[in-house]
């Protein structure tokens, strides 16, 4: 007797990715092998496949063992009911968007970027938007999709206006939010105000800053600088034009002297100025003029010199004028000069009287004596008390002193 037996396969089984299986093992020749592949969450099972060949579609089947056997369960991955749309901003600050959220797959979703004050949206970054340049668009939800608004920062310009009197700089185009410097340098005669921006002051300050938040207009304001004539008098007479004035303005000014005095000269710290009692100045500096007046002098000392001090030296010498007509002579002492012409003069001695002479006398020493009716001859000294007088009448010399002569 021959005996024989059944052989016995092996069937060897393995999953393609997202699933798994089972039924492997050993059986006989002609046996019927059940088989089972199982999807993972988010795969389906698509077939069984022997050497690369499917040849099943059913996850659960019957192989018939004829041999050995080697079967892959191949799955494929299963599309979610809804995807995610993110959406985000660049700068975050800069603006905000609208449309996010979980949509049907191929819906068509509104998508909107609003900018923040100061910034201006530039473009979408990502896929699936219709029109990248357009702020409001949409997109075509075909997967998991980010898309990302871009924002830029707006430029504003700042007008910087000079107002007369004066120029500015700082104009230009900015961006939103920064802090410029903008200064004013008034002219010659000028001084800057305020900075003014339709009619409402912002600063006093010549050098400032200036938020740029939007299109501004800034003038800057200068005003004529205000300079002090001050005219004062020395003493013997008056003066009228004090006041204040615009730069570059022309004032007249004059000089009315008192009775027994007479104008000199205009002085300018300390300098001479002028010889005219009525003159005018230009203002562009505050400026101090002093009168200088001067007693009036007899007709015929009239061209006397200043020695300064109210001194005064003249062909009848050296003397000091008072206002009340009395004059101090150097070396005659008190006289009482009431000249008749610019050439001659009559003056008077306190308890010796009237005396007569002109230049060309005196120059050689003569006076004519009212007391004596005749002429008498003067020898001067340094001093009054060292004068002599010599009266022709009398044959006398006599001393000259503050009392007369002895």
């Amino acid at each position: 007797t021959a005996n024989f037996s059944l052989k016995s396969y092996t069937l060897s089984l393995s999953a393609g990715t997202g699933g798994s299986v089972s039924g492997a093992g050993s059986f006989i020749h002609g046996q019927q092998a059940i088989v089972q592949a199982t999807a993972q969450s988010g795969f389906t099972f698509d077939s069984w496949a022997e050497s690369g060949v499917p040849f099943d579609t059913n996850p659960s089947t019957m192989v018939l063992m004829d041999g050995d056997k080697n079967l892959t369960a191949n799955f494929i991955s299963q599309p979610p009911d809804t995807y995610s749309l993110i959406l985000s901003s660049i700068p975050e600050s800069a603006g905000t968007t609208k449309g996010a959220g979980s949509y049907d797959l191929n819906s068509s979703v509104s998508i909107t970027a609003t900018p923040n004050t100061g910034y201006q949206f530039s473009s979408w970054v990502g896929t699936g938007d219709t029109n990248n340049d357009a702020n409001s668009t949409t997109v075509i939800i075909n997967q998991d999709l980010n898309v990302t608004a871009k924002f830029s920062l707006k430029s504003y310009s700042l007008s910087v206006i000079a107002g007369t009197g004066g120029s500015v700089k700082g104009t230009g185009y900015f961006d939103y939010g920064t802090t410029q410097s903008i200064v004013a340098t008034p002219a010659l005669g000028y001084v800057f105000t305020s900075w003014l921006e339709n009619g409402v002051v912002l600063s006093d300050l010549n050098s400032t800053t200036i938020l740029v938040d939007r299109d501004r207009n800034v003038t800057a304001q200068f005003s004529p600088r205000e300079f002090a004539l001050n005219l004062v008098s020395s003493g013997g007479g008056s003066v009228s034009g004090s006041g204040n004035f615009i730069f570059g303005t022309v004032v007249s000014f004059i000089a009315l002297p008192e009775n027994g005095y007479t104008f000199s000269h205009w002085t300018f710290n300390d300098h001479f100025f002028s010889n005219s009692s009525k003159d005018s100045i230009q203002v562009s500096s505050n400026i101090t003029l002093t009168a200088k007046f001067e007693m009036s002098l007899d007709p015929a000392l009239s061209n006397a010199q200043s020695l300064g001090n109210n001194t005064y030296s003249s062909w009848l010498g050296d003397f000091i004028p008072f206002v009340n007509g009395w004059y101090y002579h150097l070396n005659l002492g008190w006289i009482f000069p009431q000249g008749e012409t610019s050439e001659s003069l009559w003056f008077w001695i306190p308890d010796i009287g009237w005396f007569w002479t002109n230049q060309s006398i005196y120059g050689n020493s003569f006076l004519w004596s009212e007391a004596d009716n005749d002429w008498v001859f003067i020898q001067e000294g340094k001093t009054v008390g060292d004068t002599l007088l010599y009266s022709y009448k009398e044959s006398v010399w006599n001393y000259l002193d503050l009392s007369g002569i002895y």
